[in-house]
């Protein structure tokens, strides 16, 4: 029974005879070295981390910070974790040099431990989204010709004229009351954008002055700064009024009906 070759049942079931090193009789396997890979996942998720804080950088000068702080945040995070390694006493000359490129150092520092690429690959696919998605690159494709279609496709609720919720469409307000045919001029001084709607209503002639104010990386303001009617522009209460007539109509036809209810009262 002694002298039976176990060759095989050690291969299959990966079990080895003590005193061959891991061997089990077909190949040597390589023993993988024990390490941390949370600031790996960290790494990963950093540029989709980014993209999320976006939305709370108010400026370009918070955004140049915001995007700052994510380069530098990944190139210390490289470094940390290849000074780990080191401790472990692994050699980290295959990636030294790829700290300041963090989907290169974690591609290349997963192949060296003999594991799979795919973080390396899945970084490399979330940088290519942060640099396409930032709010930099977007805001190079805002100009005189873009802008009013991005006015007419907001809410209400984003006019800096109004307070609260709505859900009416700009451009379809204005549709409404200045018609199909109404015409978009824009103009750019500085960060301000002036959008001018023109149009028809009751057979006279309307304009609505829009002015908009993006500095390259974030919307600032936007608010509806002229009605004109006739070429004449309205003035306070007049101005309040069509402004509401044509932005939440609702709203004049729900006091109309309270001030029906109060009467017959």
């Amino acid at each position: 029974m002694d002298n039976y070759d176990t060759s095989f049942t050690d291969a299959l079931f990966g079990t080895s005879p003590s005193g061959f090193g891991g061997y089990n009789g077909f190949a040597q396997q390589t023993v993988r070295p024990k390490t941390e890979n949370g600031i790996i996942w960290y790494i990963c998720i950093l540029p989709l981390l980014a993209l999320f804080l976006e939305n709370y950088a108010t400026s370009k000068w918070a955004g140049i910070f915001l995007w700052a702080a994510t380069v530098i945040m990944l190139i210390f995070s490289c470094r940390y974790d290849c000074k780990k390694l080191e401790k472990a006493e692994i050699d980290t000359s295959a990636v030294r040099g790829w700290v300041w490129l963090a989907p290169a150092y974690v591609f290349k520092r997963e192949k060296m431990l003999g594991r799979e690429t795919y973080k390396g690959i899945m970084l490399t696919v979330f940088c290519l989204a942060a640099l396409v998605m930032n709010g930099f690159v977007q805001g190079l494709r805002i100009n005189e010709d873009s802008l009013p279609d991005i006015v007419a496709n907001s809410y209400v609720q984003n006019l800096d004229n109004f307070s609260g919720i709505s859900s009416n469409i700009i451009g379809e307000q204005l549709e409404e009351y200045l018609g199909e045919d109404a015409d978009w001029e824009c103009t750019k001084k500085g960060d301000v954008y002036t959008a001018v709607c023109t149009g028809r209503h009751e057979g006279k002639n309307m304009q609505v002055v829009f002015e908009v104010e993006h500095d390259g990386f974030a919307f600032l303001g936007c608010r509806v700064s002229e009605i004109r009617s006739e070429g004449e522009k309205l003035e306070d209460e007049d101005f309040n009024n069509t402004l509401a007539e044509i932005m939440i109509p609702e709203t004049l036809e729900d006091d109309s009906s309270e001030n029906v209810q109060t009467q017959r009262a």
